[in-house]
């Protein structure tokens, strides 16, 4: 199993921060900067993304496989109890691995997390076609052409938190030449009916406290379907940023802080 690239900083009990797709442990920058003072954070690119090198199969874009790569991670940099926050398509992977391996996670945060359903964006993956070609031609594209596109996604995704500098350094990213492979797959090997067995069952782990946190204005995963993911976790603590896109951290950096100091503040 191949490591998987990080960065770490500050000092205190552990946050282990989870991106989504598609992006890197940048996504997380307005919070581990003004959380170092407290905690020691870490933010992953997951596998096929970022730094961190792809899988050569198309199961290992699986949920559970994607949960227990950061499992074995946590291990190799001997992370045996820390709190877990995940964002959108990590969320998914955070609420896998803290399922998998309860005794390894302190506190749950969930932002903006996948729904019960394929997101309106990510059914293109579903297209054979569009995905064939995607994989093919991405490697091929000029730079400019993969960073004005990266950079139209940014726009869908970040909404009123959208800004050039941001945008410029996710087209830096995006020119990764297997990244529409990634995006594809771990769209395509998502088990949505694990998902949802996966969320029932994290709401029996008590006493892991759980915060959940929407978004009113998601364009990337819609308002209602994370309604539908937080009908299936009564327990958990909600906060919803009413006219926020999919990115609150970009959006309301102080505020969401300020919740995840308080939420963390329960097991710390």
């Amino acid at each position: 199993m191949k490591s998987l690239h990080c960065i770490r900083y500050g000092d205190g009990s552990p946050i282990l921060f989870v991106h989504g797709n598609p992006s890197t442990h940048t996504l997380w920058r307005p919070l581990t900067e003004r959380l170092a003072d407290s905690f020691t954070v870490i933010a992953i690119d997951l596998p096929g993304f970022g730094a961190s090198g792809s899988p050569l199969h198309p199961t290992e874009f699986r949920l559970q496989q994607m949960a227990a790569s950061v499992a074995h991670f946590c291990r190799e940099h001997h992370l045996h109890r820390f709190h877990l926050v995940g964002h959108s398509f990590g969320a998914a992977v955070s609420a896998t691995l803290a399922t998998l391996q309860p005794e390894m996670v302190l506190s749950l945060a969930l932002i903006t997390p996948l729904g019960l359903r394929t997101p309106p964006v990510g059914r293109l993956a579903t297209i054979g076609w569009l995905r064939r070609a995607a994989v093919l031609l991405w490697p091929r594209l000029p730079v400019r052409i993969k960073g004005m596109l990266a950079k139209g996604g940014a726009r869908l995704s970040y909404g009123p938190a959208y800004h050039p500098i941001r945008a410029a350094e996710i087209a830096q990213e995006a020119q990764r030449h297997d990244l529409p492979r990634s995006m594809s797959l771990l769209m395509m090997e998502a088990d949505l009916q694990e998902y949802r067995n996966t969320l029932r069952n994290l709401q029996q782990l008590q006493p892991m406290p759980l915060l959940l946190v929407g978004a009113g204005e998601d364009r990337i995963v819609p308002f209602a379907q994370f309604q539908q993911v937080a009908a299936l976790l009564p327990r958990a603590q909600r906060h919803i940023f009413p006219d926020s896109g999919h990115v609150p951290m970009w959006q309301y950096p102080a505020e969401l802080e300020q919740l995840l100091r308080e939420h963390l503040a329960k097991r710390d």
